[in-house]
């Protein structure tokens, strides 16, 4: 009888894990004669505990029971009794060597080197690879990806594109109403200190709210928006309509010196700001419309949803707005203050009486900032731009330090190449400056090998769909000229091999959005 052992730090989570779905398995083969199963732990600390919960429930989806299990600690007799001992990490094989001293084992070296470099890394690091069903920023992944990050010790590191969105996601839904109550408290001390009623900029932001409201409730019709476009909506909509509420109140306060009474001043101050805020608004809802002409969807998010912004602003300025100025007008001319905001009158007779010198300096200022401009740098990576102390950041940086997989690409071939051309493809690729690793199902297994041999959970990532998978870890930095040059370089050798054949992730798509940025920009 062959008899196999797991081992992780408690046996209460991992270990026993294993051993209820191994046993599970070797039940259905009716194999359960031939091979023996158990686990234990390399600490003291769970010792006669049962299974953990989460564990427990977990299997219990698929009708494994582990209602009989302890946890127990592996003995020294253990290491010659049982044929094969599987440890979850490489911290329980370090415990292991600890307490019985250096064991015979069999290591990760009866693996393809390929593996082994791709698998195991420095400080001991051992890999484990996540596949999602649905998309990276769909709902679905990021409630997994909240579920993982849970699960995980204090010495587990969890990175990559989904778990930075999912970061990301948890970052905009706790910091937006922080910056959006700023935006509002912004606005209200320059109203109040511009605005002589004191009860007028509460009116304003009131008679925002409906526009607002209406703006995103018609987001229904486009499908889906930008998670950046949601977070910028509310306050570019106040920053960019709150000027025409102050259009509407300045005319109201001139014509009511004109007119008999409020109804009739409001009447006339609706007309004419309409007129006035036409050419403004249409141009700045055009502006915002001629982001739709973008290839990058976001532009055309923020585009159509800043124009409805605009749109709704305007009417609930001609119609909402009066309605609240004139119902709490008394309210308006009871409470008034004195104003800060400065007449300004020296420079304004200084601009009238130097038109032209100044038309003359402005022009020459330019220069300097156009210089400046284009010596700015511009990031496109998201990493850039979020705090480095997200769970994503961290475990990103971690596979870059351990493993050098500071950018990943994912390419993928016809699944009518021959072992051979994909694994001459895989050479080729491995010597393109700065890849530090490619593997391939082809490159490990080698021409002739049955792939039937292989688990189905396996075959379906590295060949599916009609394409085989190669997978190639860079040292360069997405978004950096050096690691554009090498996408360059290694999209020559594919096209070379599989004239259909792609090439993906983040460092391939930051590329393509620095390109559609250059020729948006000439």
């Amino acid at each position: 009888m062959i008899k196999i052992m797991f081992v992780c730090h408690g046996n209460i989570c991992r270990s026993p894990m294993a051993e209820a779905l191994f046993r599970h398995m070797i039940r259905e083969e009716g194999l359960s004669d031939k091979v023996f199963i158990d686990s234990s732990a390399t600490s003291y600390e769970e010792i006669g505990n049962p299974v953990h919960p989460g564990t427990r429930n977990k299997l219990k989806k698929y009708g494994i029971s582990v209602d009989n299990m302890f946890a127990s600690k592996l003995k020294r007799s253990d290491l010659d009794e049982f044929d094969y001992i599987f440890t979850m990490d490489q911290n329980n094989m370090n415990n292991i060597k600890r307490e019985f001293g250096e064991i015979d084992q069999t290591n990760t070296e009866m693996l393809p080197a390929d593996v082994q470099q791709f698998m195991f890394g420095k400080n001991d690091s051992t890999m484990l690879i996540v596949r999602f069903d649905a998309p990276s920023a769909s709902d679905e992944t990021m409630n997994a990806v909240s579920q993982i990050e849970k699960l995980l010790r204090k010495d587990c590191f969890f990175g990559g594109m989904s778990v930075i969105l999912q970061d990301t996601k948890a970052l905009v839904n706790q910091e937006m109403p922080l910056y959006i109550l700023i935006a509002v408290g912004a606005s209200l001390l320059v109203l109040f200190l511009s605005l002589e009623s004191t009860i007028t900029p509460l009116l304003f932001m009131l008679g925002l709210l409906f526009p607002i409201a209406y703006n995103f409730g018609t987001n229904i019709f486009l499908g889906q928006i930008s998670y950046i476009t949601e977070a910028l909506a509310t306050v570019l909509q106040l920053g960019v309509t709150m000027d025409f509420s102050i259009f509407l109140l300045h005319r109201y306060q001139e014509e009511k010196e004109l007119r008999s009474n409020n109804e009739e001043a409001m009447v006339s101050a609706i007309c004419k700001t309409m007129t006035s805020i036409s050419a403004s608004s249409l141009t700045t809802i055009a502006g915002f419309l001629a982001l739709c002409a973008m290839r990058l969807t976001l532009g055309r998010d923020i585009g159509i949803v800043m124009a409805k912004g605009v749109a709704l602003g305007v009417i609930c300025t001609v119609v909402i707005l009066p309605a609240l100025i004139l119902t709490f007008d008394k309210w308006v001319e009871k409470y008034k203050h004195r104003t800060v905001i400065p007449q300004l009158k020296k420079l304004s007779y200084f601009v009238s009486n130097h038109a032209v010198p100044i038309v003359v300096v402005f022009i020459l200022i330019i220069i300097p900032f156009a210089i400046a401009q284009n010596k700015t740098t511009v990031y496109y990576t998201l990493f850039d731009s979020l705090p480095q102390d997200l769970t994503g950041i961290v475990g990103t940086n971690k596979l870059g330090e351990d493993f050098g997989m500071t950018t990943s690409h994912f390419i993928l071939v016809h699944d009518d190449l021959t072992a051979t051309q994909v694994s001459d493809l895989c050479d080729d690729l491995k010597d393109v400056d700065g890849i530090t690793q490619v593997m391939s199902l082809d490159s490990i297994t080698g021409p002739g090998f049955d792939t039937s041999l292989i688990p189905d959970g396996v075959m379906e990532i590295l060949q599916s769909g009609g394409y085989k998978l190669i997978l190639a870890n860079s040292s360069y930095k997405t978004g950096t000229d050096a690691i554009n040059n090498q996408l360059t370089e290694m999209n020559d050798l594919i096209k070379a091999a599989d004239p259909e054949g792609v090439i993906t992730g983040e460092g391939a798509m930051t590329k393509d959005l620095i390109e559609l940025q250059i020729f948006f920009h000439g």
